[in-house]
């Protein structure tokens, strides 16, 4: 044991090698120990968990060797508590454990081994600002007699804007990151698309009357689906080869389909909103494609409903157009519209009773729901940014609207870099769907849910680290 000393004070290759011998005994004997016990008194079979834990642990630790890697890997994981299920799920457990080990991981390695500077520019002063507040808020939830399920729920949620910065850095840092991380939302977005398409239709199987098809909706992920059609659209108008323009037109169709079967009107305004800023931007040719290749993913679909749906077409059809049609008039005459209406101005004056503080996450507020026709208890809030001043303030709702407005804005000024085509496309594309999310927030908060927050970390890491790219990119031109 004379190598203790030595690994304490002034540690040696052979003292290392030593003491990892030794530990590999220790660790060996006990697991042998752990084996015997569950064969004892459980069912055998169980002994399978011990393989599983190591092989996971192996996983574990290449993962966290390899940033990128991890990175895709834990952001494209997501699919798998992308739905909206009640309470809390097994597998969001171990997600949350696995992306909060990562943030965690990320964090402290960046700032106390690597030493790197993580907030070199206002943006990631003000993300952090905001990050740091949502923790400290959490007293105020017992403060206010808040439900402690729906503070974890929303904090768990708010922490994956913690995304922002680990994104930006692979954007900047590696020279496929930008490809990389808007790969990984298309990817998110296609499992989405896939998933909204296969529920609809088993909806249109299990339909028994005629309304039933016409207001057949899912709305799962709308606003990723809104985002990542944006995104695809651009990136279409960017391929020119056939080889690239075919299966870039397929998986347009595929988001913009998923995104039409969710029925959301706002995130469809937003779509059209977002595509419309990116249409004033472009010069005459890019116009013309955007306009000639977004009418034939459009026609596409529509196709492809008649050909794969016709029992059903006309219904589908009748639904859609009306759904359509409403928007102009849901401001008078739809109920559910109304009824936000009602809750944006009972929570606005809950606001100005604490305009300063907030009342923190899991605090309810009582309007009556004309919808349900009873008075409703619900701390969850349909205007984002009532909703983010309602629960952390003027400070939270300011830090929030100037990383919007910042990034946005690097965005447009990407235009203007001389760096890789690609680069540029992606980075203003992804500001435009920033942008587009702002629209769609005011009747459906994106924060608070966990597509919304992960959505939202997710675009303004690939705009800020886009813009820092494409200026390195500019730099390496000249040189």
């Amino acid at each position: 044991m004379r190598w203790l000393p030595s690994i304490w004070y002034h540690p040696s290759p052979e003292a290392i090698r030593s003491s990892g011998v030794f530990v590999l005994h220790i660790g060996f004997g006990f697991t042998l120990l752990i084996i015997l016990f569950i064969s004892r008194f459980f069912n055998p079979l169980t002994v399978l968990i011990i393989p599983a834990l190591f092989v996971g642990g192996i996983i574990f630790l290449y993962l966290f060797k390899h940033p990128l890697i991890n990175l895709s890997v834990v952001l494209g994981l997501f699919v798998l508590v992308s739905d909206y299920e009640e309470g809390i799920q097994l597998v969001e457990v171990f997600y949350g454990v696995y992306y909060l080990s990562f943030l965690g991981h990320w964090f402290v390695t960046r700032t106390m081994i690597f030493k790197d500077s993580i907030l070199s520019h206002p943006e990631d002063k003000a993300f952090l600002i905001f990050l740091v507040l949502v923790t400290l808020y959490i007293p105020l939830t017992f403060l206010f007699n808040g439900d402690s399920r729906s503070l974890l729920s929303e904090w768990t949620s708010l922490m994956l804007l913690g995304f922002y910065f680990p994104i930006k850095e692979a954007c900047i840092r590696y020279k496929n990151g930008t490809k990389i991380v808007v790969g990984v939302l298309l990817w998110i977005g296609i499992f989405a698309a896939i998933r909204n398409i296969i529920l609809y239709r088993q909806s249109l199987l299990d339909a028994e009357l005629a309304y039933q098809i016409t207001l057949g909706r899912v709305h799962f992920n709308d606003n990723i689906l809104m985002a990542s059609s944006i995104i695809s659209l651009a990136l279409l108008t960017y391929h020119k080869k056939i080889k690239k323009l075919i299966p870039s037109t397929a998986l347009f169709i595929l988001l913009l389909s998923g995104l039409i079967l969710t029925l959301s009107r706002a995130f469809w305004m937003a779509f059209l909103f977002g595509v419309g800023l990116m249409f004033l931007a472009a010069d005459a040719q890019y116009k013309r494609r955007l306009l000639i290749l977004s009418s034939i993913g459009i026609g596409c679909f529509l196709c492809v409903l008649i050909l794969s749906l016709s029992d059903y077409v006309d219904l589908i059809f009748l639904g859609l157009a009306d759904r359509l049609l409403s928007i102009p008039a849901a401001i008078t005459n739809d109920p559910s519209m109304i009824n936000r209406f009602h809750e944006s101005k009972t929570v606005l004056n809950r606001i100005l009773q604490n305009p300063i503080l907030g009342y923190g996450m899991g605090v309810s507020y009582i309007f009556y729901d004309i919808v349900h026709g009873g008075t409703d208890q619900d701390p969850f809030v349909h205007n984002a940014y009532l909703g983010l001043w309602y629960k952390f303030g003027v400070l939270g709702l300011s830090s929030v609207i100037y990383i919007w407005c910042k990034i946005v804005t690097q965005g447009i000024r990407t235009l203007q870099i001389n760096a890789i085509p690609l680069t540029r496309i992606i980075t203003f594309s992804s500001a435009m769907a920033l942008t587009a999310f702002a629209l769609g927030a005011m009747t459906s908060n994106p924060f608070f849910l966990m597509d919304g927050t992960l959505l939202f970390g997710m675009l303004t890491g690939l705009v800020s680290g886009g813009y820092r790219r494409s200026l390195l990119e500019a730099e390496t031109q000249q040189s």
